[in-house]
């Protein structure tokens, strides 16, 4: 490759990157597509011998996962699970740190994909991948990429514990998360401190929903609440509509066990904040969600009222 064509790459690859890193927290799918176009036209450019390209190759497998998330397009995360299946198999386990990336990418796919699909194989295989990586992506050697793979290991492991009927899984997804508020401080990262947040708090719930008791219902208030301190409707608006509604969901499970109306209205306002950003335009799917919610709880209420 020629000076002015590798030149050419990089600016390329510059572009595809601000593409993927503004793409993963922003509203608008556009800017993933983009990242994908460009990712894809460096791939082509390229022989597999070029020293960048499996780095390339594990960026546009995160710019399919993401787009296929994002537009619920099967055949996406599809090809980004086999783009990421062959591109970790190029990698050996002696560079330790591509190795560990690919795998985690791996599980992320694995994990959305699974999340789709009637059968938990692949929920499974998340698992297996997380957990592989974080054989290599220690806490010591890559403390923030360490507790990113935790925060995935513990979302592969909540789906799964959500089909199944005991709480094995769940207790192992709320221990994955706590390790990986150990470095995914507020401090150093609040998003994806509140991320976590909230996916501790998703934990809890379903943890509370099957339990008797409040004690982890009222964990996950507080998991939630903390979120929404970083997670604001300003920065990351879907990201804190859903909390809003998780939010509702908590306080509405709450207000059933404890009797009378307070927590239920609490809950009715937090459905009324998601909806704000849940409209029939902008999510469809979330703004019907939402809505059932707030029905549900509004005739709870009015059952309370008239006994």
């Amino acid at each position: 490759m020629s000076d002015l064509s590798r030149f050419a790459s990089d600016l390329l690859e510059e572009a595809a990157r601000a593409a993927l890193e503004y793409g993963a927290n922003a509203a608008d799918s556009r800017p993933l597509e983009q990242a994908v176009e460009r990712y894809r036209e460096l791939l082509r450019r390229e022989d597999q011998s070029n020293e960048n390209h499996d780095r390339r190759a594990l960026d546009l497998g995160k710019a399919l996962y993401l787009l296929g998330e994002r537009q619920a397009e099967p055949h996406l995360l599809q090809e980004s699970l086999e783009l990421l299946r062959t591109t970790g198999e190029n990698i050996t386990p002696k560079n330790a740190a591509d190795w560990a990336e690919a795998k985690h990418r791996l599980g992320v796919a694995l994990w959305q994909i699974g999340e789709r699909s009637a059968d938990s194989t692949r929920l499974a295989q998340a698992v297996d991948a997380f957990r592989e990586a974080l054989k290599e992506r220690t806490r010591e050697r890559a403390p923030l990429d360490w507790a990113a793979t935790q925060n995935y290991l513990g979302n592969a492991l909540s789906s799964l514990g959500e089909r199944e009927s005991g709480a094995e899984k769940l207790l192992q997804a709320v221990e994955a998360y706590k390790e990986a508020l150990k470095e995914r401080t507020r401090e150093r990262a609040p998003l994806d401190w509140a991320s976590t947040q909230n996916n501790l708090g998703s934990a809890l719930l379903s943890l509370g929903e099957r339990e008797g008791g409040t004690e982890k219902l009222l964990q996950a208030v507080d998991a939630f609440r903390e979120a929404l301190k970083e997670s604001t409707r300003e920065r990351v608006p879907l990201d804190w509509a859903m909390t809003q509604n998780d939010l509702g969901s908590t306080l509405s499970s709450l207000g059933e066990r404890e009797g009378g109306t307070d927590k239920l209205l609490q809950a009715i306002e937090r459905y009324k904040e998601a909806l704000k950003v849940y409209t029939p335009q902008v999510h469809p799917a979330g703004h019907e969600m939402v809505k059932n919610n707030l029905a549900i709880t509004t005739r709870l209420i009015e059952q309370r009222e008239n006994a």
